[in-house]
């Protein structure tokens, strides 16, 4: 994973660039690596977003949480 820098051309092209990489907080480069997500959802058969229900579940259960916890 690299972030690249658009260039504009002569003639009305662009050109982008991977100028700079992206680590992980312990510095570890993501191109070539990839990381392992924290939780890990299946593909839906169906239309539904089965990443977008499970990100809304964890945050319900922090919320809850964080409330027990004041």
């Amino acid at each position: 994973m690299t972030g690249g820098i658009d260039y504009d051309l002569p003639g009305g092209g662009k050109l982008t660039v991977a100028e700079y990489d992206v680590r992980t907080a312990n510095g570890t480069r993501l191109e070539g690596n990839g990381f392992t997500p924290r939780y890990l959802t299946p593909v839906a058969t169906k239309p539904r977003d089965l990443a977008l229900e499970k990100a809304a579940s964890l945050l319900r259960s922090e919320s809850q949480s964080n409330a027990l916890n004041r």
